[in-house]
């Protein structure tokens, strides 16, 4: 079945899962929750790990989701009982069930009325739902699937995940992959697991196939557009071991732009289980990534080859940031200083950032009061208890163009509207001054695309204190208009200024200063859960504590992949030209860096 209309897996909780829906009607019910035989609803319902959604047909009708922790009975109920209560009217349509699933719950969430994007809006009453199936024999699995999964929400988060686990291994088993869907039926399968597509805040289960010719993915639900994804794995351009919530779990594959689908991230249970999908995949004949041998990119970057820009994307890849894992999305750097001036002039070294120190460094008091803190503080110890990146922060930059994303990060709702990103200086003066505000740069802000900056969907995020409502960016007086100031920012990241001490920034994020006493020196400590290898997630036995940790790991922030051991190379001045050799290095720490930036290495 293709995806629904309206319905996505944004419209449920971070790491909600959804398992299967049922073509059903909604009972309207009067005053006193009592049944209205004349109206019900046709759509389907949808079950979920933590809710049940129904989803009208009626695209101006609104989707109603009932947390299963609200939920205070569910039961079956009869077309007899109704009769009983002087429900004389036959409610049930030819083709219907004579039953009744009746949901009783103290919070019933309405969203997307008439399709629009808007808070939801959470009426908090006790209430009862009445809902039929179209077939009558799907009504007993449902029933007990939901009494299953109820029962599930009222445990401590810790069974509730082991739960849930156990629920969606069984009935992943039950499933294996259709093979009468191969492409072709002399393909070799050298490779079978159960598996997660990964995509922002959310990831879908299915299972996942290598054959001698295609890599296959098939999701245990319905909600893919295409029932069955597949790529063919002499198209595919390249393939990357990737990092997720800390583990070494992820593979995500790209393809060229002209191709049906150019991109899959997946996640599997374990390294050893990754690492096994990934041999098997390259090993493949048909399988060719020229241009996948050692990495001359810093060379490169050093020789001014290629951009600052395409350098920090590449080192954000090889340290495991996807733009497909909000969790770990690419970082840039803040370059520009000035946003109060009328006029910006770029060749001045006094209108750019210190690329040398993090944000939280870059004003002295705060720093100051951050240190006197570290001191007094028990092990292990950090300097800022907030991130650079998180998901929170990408969304804040994001909202305009992704407002789903922040409503499903958000439990349904937008922040403050005075706390939303309303203008380029207060952000960058809040970065600066603020008691925890230390987060960088995206992306974003160094490429051509406007979405994020103007608020082009008219979605109605509310309005500030001084009664103006959130619409486009305030950008600042340099800048005539969004466009104006992604130009300046792209013209800034490439300056001499910039490409003679970006490598003082790389030192901090991808680098030595990253940890041990480099980074102590350079007053660059986050929390200690941030790290790679702070905790071994699977040594963890007390399940509640497990959560937890999983939670912060991935709500907080996380630390690249540490890149380098010694300090970068800085860039030549661009009169060297050619001519420039990697110099500034010793031999060992230029065989170490060409042996860490290769992609075999991931």
């Amino acid at each position: 079945m293709a995806q629904s209309e309206r319905f996505s897996l944004l419209d449920l909780e971070p790491r909600e899962y959804y398992f299967e829906d049922y073509s059903a009607f909604c009972h309207v019910t009067k005053e006193n929750n009592r049944l209205d035989p004349s109206r019900k609803i046709r759509g389907r319902l949808k079950i979920c790990s933590k809710s049940i959604v129904f989803e009208p047909k009626d695209v101006q009708q609104a989707l109603l989701k009932v947390p299963l922790r609200e939920v205070k009975s569910i039961e079956e109920y009869t077309e007899k009982q109704s009769r009983n209560e002087t429900e004389k009217t036959q409610l049930f349509a030819r083709n219907t069930s004579d039953k009744l699933l009746c949901i009783e719950s103290e919070l019933v969430v309405e969203f997307k009325e008439k399709n629009l994007i808007r808070p939801h809006i959470f009426k908090r009453e006790k209430r009862k739902l009445y809902f039929s199936l179209t077939y009558a024999t799907s009504m007993d699995d449902c029933l007990a699937q939901i009494c299953q999964l109820h029962r599930a929400s009222t445990l401590p988060p810790g069974d509730w995940h082991s739960m849930i686990g156990a629920i969606i291994h069984s009935k992943q088993s039950r499933k294996p992959f259709d093979t009468s869907r191969l492409e072709d039926l002399y393909e070799n399968i050298v490779f079978e697991a159960e598996g997660e597509r990964v995509m922002p805040l959310v990831n879908n289960p299915g299972r996942i196939m290598v054959t001698s010719q295609r890599l296959y993915f098939q999701p245990f639900n319905n909600i893919e557009a295409i029932p069955l994804l597949k790529i063919n794995l002499k198209d595919i351009s390249q393939v990357l071991k990737r990092r997720f919530a800390l583990c070494q779990v992820g593979l995500e594959i790209f393809c060229p732009d002209n191709q049906t689908l150019n991109h899959l991230y997946l996640k599997v249970a374990s390294p050893k289980e990754r690492d096994l999908l990934y041999d098997r995949l390259v090993e493949q004949s048909c399988f060719n990534l020229d241009g996948m041998k050692q990495s001359k990119m810093t060379q490169k970057w050093q020789k001014q080859e290629i951009s600052n820009y395409d350098y920090l994307m590449y080192l954000n890849s090889i340290a495991d940031r996807s733009c497909n894992d909000l969790t770990q999305y690419p970082i840039c750097p803040w370059v520009i200083s000035d946003y109060t001036s009328s006029h910006l002039d770029l060749s001045d070294p006094g209108v750019y950032r210190d690329l040398s120190k993090p944000v939280g460094a870059l004003n002295k008091d705060r720093l100051q009061q951050l240190k006197e803190r570290f001191e007094e503080m028990p092990d292990p110890k950090f300097l800022y208890g907030s991130h650079y990146s998180t998901p929170g922060y990408v969304l804040f930059y994001l909202a305009r163009q992704y407002p789903d994303y922040v409503l499903c990060l958000q439990n349904g709702k937008f922040d403050n509207p005075d706390r939303m990103f309303n203008s380029i200086s207060e952000t960058w003066s809040n970065v600066l001054n603020g008691a925890s505000d230390f987060k960088e740069l995206i992306p974003d802000f160094f490429q051509e695309s406007e979405d994020f900056l103007i608020n082009k969907k008219n979605i109605d995020f509310g309005k500030r204190q001084d009664r103006r409502p959130v619409m486009d960016i305030e950008l600042p007086a340099w800048a005539t208009d969004a466009g104006e100031f992604l130009r300046i920012q792209r013209e800034a990241l490439e300056s001499d200024y910039v490409s003679s001490h970006l490598h003082g920034w790389i030192d901090l994020i991808f680098g030595y200063k990253q940890t041990g006493q480099a980074s102590i020196e350079a007053d660059n400590v986050f929390y200690h859960l941030t790290y790679e290898g702070a905790v071994n997630l699977e040594t963890i036995q007390n399940l509640n504590e497990r959560t937890a940790i999983e939670a912060q790991i991935m709500e907080f922030g996380q630390t690249p992949k540490q890149l380098f051991t010694s300090p970068h190379p800085s860039r030549a001045p661009p009169s060297l030209g050619d001519d420039w050799d990697v110099i500034g290095m010793s031999e060992h720490s230029r065989l170490t860096m060409q042996l860490l930036l290769t992609w075999e290495h991931l």
